[in-house]
């Protein structure tokens, strides 16, 4: 159903391809060796001062540089307009990700494997996106160029300055509520830009992916109100997700594998639909999710988040570990990986690939992001101190905000606004168990049947879905590696206080409480629930810390050692076993 989509609307050429030129009437394609292949270097040109560009928060680009946004608009419809043929194509590199299944740019796959590139649920994740993410730089941005060029003479210079300076932007989905909801740009059916005439005029969307599409079949068409009630109903989890990665990481492993991908995943399906029995759209199958042009935005997020825990942590990187089941297209199963493993399919020359290592400095693909101009600093010392405040600022513990705000004469039964406890649910998963793809979705009930269900969290990991990829995972058996998530349960809770069910945040009422309201089910990636043996391969665990709020908001929370109260889940299917 989705390939049909995909050919019928989203990649039709539109309009004849010509070559694309700079100012000078010179060719501006992505590099290419003499034997054809393309090498992915991201953009090369600089801006006048000499560094690596600047990736920005997609809102701060429309409303702050409306040059680069308009040229932006006009590349991104001829990227998206290319010959399917072309190697360069947004069809093509889109279906790098996962579908068609197929070589690309003279990297072949395993003889008889059936899957896309991608690297998900292993530690190559972060490191395979990068190069990924700049290869669809590269591209854009001469398109971006070309679009430059058709404007009238007198503002040929004006635009081509605003495209020189250009950078994928990225949408920040971890701001939590008060960030204002889907950027309109998401979802409006026309966006008003400059025209190559000089004057404005209003931007149609192609729109041919689909997000919560009303049927499962070709005439299904986006339900853009559920794709923003989506991510309110969700803002505040994926905030707190965020700065659970940054507080309790203490290793790249448990950054990438705990945190940082499960919450990617929640994305997709807010975005897609897909976490529930209704039809999903292209966001939500990894098979086809690169194909919609929110996925480079959302992954450029997960890239900066990334970057921005290097920034803070530069003296943890990746360790040896192996993959298990979770080969690719071109990367074999069981194998140990690190960061000198080859990214396939991604050149860095002739004959070799990037690898992890080669792109642990973004500026080495020719961008950073608005925190990680490392060169604006007197020294690391500092550099290291201005990425921590941001990280304060933007992504603390929403409990921060709630306690702070309301201060200490209002805090009533929170006792203090200087410290709180805080509770985590931390989730292990026999992956081989449940379906590749699948969600856990957990709700407080109430005391009677008629009380309402309220969600308090998810956790999710997608993979990709082919039954060839199932077969291996159940193969594997007791061998296969261990899902493990962590989702927050504190301002669910602080919820329940403010609503008179729970007097306060300590263990002597929480543990109770979580005892009786506490519930869980899980989802395939088809939306369809999952049986009581699937969800017993499961185990829940209530964690709670205690944590310090510092007086100056660009200091980071202040976390206390870990207690794990079984009680909470004992007798629970999938709940914490005793001993």
């Amino acid at each position: 159903m989705w390939i049909t989509k995909l050919l019928l609307f989203l990649f039709v050429t539109l309009v004849s391809c010509h070559p694309l030129q700079d100012r000078n009437g010179d060719p501006v394609l992505a590099g290419t060796t003499q034997d054809g292949k393309t090498l992915i270097t991201g953009v090369e040109l600089r801006p006048a001062n000499g560094h690596a560009g600047i990736r920005r928060e997609v809102r701060d680009l429309q409303n702050n540089y409306p040059d680069m946004w308009t040229v932006y608009i006009h590349g991104l419809r001829a990227f998206q307009q290319a010959d399917e043929a072309d190697t360069l194509s947004f069809y093509q590199v889109a279906g790098i990700h996962g579908k068609p299944y197929k070589a690309w740019n003279e990297a072949e796959g395993r003889p008889g494997i059936l899957g896309g590139f991608c690297p998900h649920f292993q530690m190559l994740f972060l490191g395979w996106h990068r190069p990924y993410l700049a290869l669809y730089e590269q591209i854009l941005h001469d398109h971006v160029s070309y679009a430059a060029l058709q404007f009238p003479v007198d503002q040929i210079a004006r635009f081509g300055a605003a495209a020189d300076e250009f950078r994928v932007p990225f949408w920040d989905w971890g701001l939590g509520e008060d960030a204002g909801g889907v950027p309109d740009s998401f979802t409006t059916p026309t966006i008003n830009i400059t025209g190559f005439d000089g004057n404005p005029t209003v931007w149609a969307s192609m729109n041919s992916t689909v997000r919560w599409p009303t049927t499962d079949d070709a005439a299904g068409v986006s339900q853009e109100a559920s794709f923003i009630a989506s991510y309110k109903a969700n803002a505040r989890n994926l905030h707190d997700q965020v700065g659970n990665l940054f507080s309790s990481s203490e290793n790249m492993f448990q950054f990438s594998m705990n945190y940082l991908e499960p919450t990617h995943g929640l994305i997709h399906g807010i975005v897609g639909g897909g976490m529930n029995d209704d039809p999903w759209g292209n966001m939500w199958p990894l098979e086809y999710s690169a194909f919609d042009p929110l996925f480079m935005l959302h992954h450029c997020n997960v890239d900066r988040i990334w970057a921005l825990w290097q920034a803070a942590h530069p003296e943890l990187w990746m360790e040896t570990y192996n993959i298990g089941p979770h080969g690719t297209y071109a990367i074999d199963d069981n194998i140990d990986v690190n960061g000198s493993t080859p990214l396939p399919p991604f050149w860095r020359t002739d004959s070799d690939f990037w690898t992890t290592d080669q792109v642990r400095a973004t500026q080495a693909l020719g961008y950073v992001y608005p925190e990680t101009m490392n060169w604006t600093y007197a020294s690391p010392q500092d550099y290291q101190a201005s990425v921590n405040a941001t990280i304060a600022k933007l992504y603390s513990n929403s409990a921060r905000a709630r306690l702070t705000q309301a201060g200490a004469h209002s805090v009533g039964t929170f006792e203090k606004s200087d410290g709180y406890t805080d509770w985590t649910l931390d989730i292990s998963v026999a992956h081989a168990s449940l379906p590749p793809t699948f969600v856990v979705r957990f709700s407080f009930v109430g005391a009677f049947s008629s009380d309402p269900v309220v969600e308090v969290g998810r956790f999710s990991i997608l993979m990709p879905g082919s039954s060839e990829r199932g077969v291996r995972v159940r193969d594997a058996g007791e061998q296969e590696v261990q899902v493990a998530g962590h989702v927050s349960l504190t301002a669910s809770l602080m919820d329940a206080v403010d609503e008179g069910k729970l007097a306060n945040l300590g263990p002597g009422d929480v543990v109770p409480f979580l005892r009786d309201a506490l519930t869980w089910r899980v989802f395939g990636g088809d939306g369809k629930g999952v049986g009581k043996e699937g969800v017993a391969g499961m185990q829940v665990t209530v964690v709670s810390r205690e944590v310090e709020i510092p007086e100056d908001e660009g200091e980071m929370l202040v976390y206390g050692d870990p207690t794990t109260w079984e009680g909470a889940t004992e007798g629970k299917i999938g709940g914490a076993r005793m001993g």
